[in-house]
């Protein structure tokens, strides 16, 4: 159920960023943002970074489940990383709205994605757990209802 909601939510990004730019290939991706060596990975590079930071199951319920989600923009030219991050933020509503018929057998619904608040000290602690420089980022909630 996480592996296929992060899935979804990054073909959307994809296809959307794909028919905005023009682009051929997949700029977002679902990947660690450091590696078991502490480094980027190659892959990560030019890429916007959709990681998963925490699960949980929301109170009082049996099937409804929320995603906390990184978003990171990860490119050499810093502009680039603007470009295609502020993206990212116009697009997440009209994803959710215009996918709910199509969503991965199991899930009934997922709520719009909702950008959470963090304090800056909340986004540098972060960067520094992840030991990562900054690069432009969001940190999203997905709620998802299961079947």
């Amino acid at each position: 159920m996480i592996l296929k909601s992060i899935n979804f939510i990054v073909d959307l990004f994809n296809r959307e960023i794909q028919e905005k730019f023009q682009v051929g290939s997949n700029v977002v991706i679902a990947n660690r943002i450091i590696d078991a060596k502490d480094e980027i990975p190659v892959e990560n590079l030019n890429k916007i970074v959709i990681t998963l930071l925490h699960f949980e199951r929301e109170h009082k319920s049996e099937k409804i489940y929320n995603l906390y989600l990184s978003l990171l923009s990860n490119f050499e030219d810093y502009y680039e990383s603007l470009k295609f991050f502020e993206q990212t933020i116009f697009i997440q509503n009209k994803l959710m709205a215009l996918e709910q018929n199509n969503l991965p057998q199991g899930i009934k619904n997922m709520k719009c994605i909702e950008i959470q608040d963090l304090k800056l000290t909340d986004i540098f602690s972060l960067y520094k757990t992840k030991s990562t420089i900054f690069q432009p980022s969001a940190l999203y909630k997905v709620q998802i209802l299961m079947d």
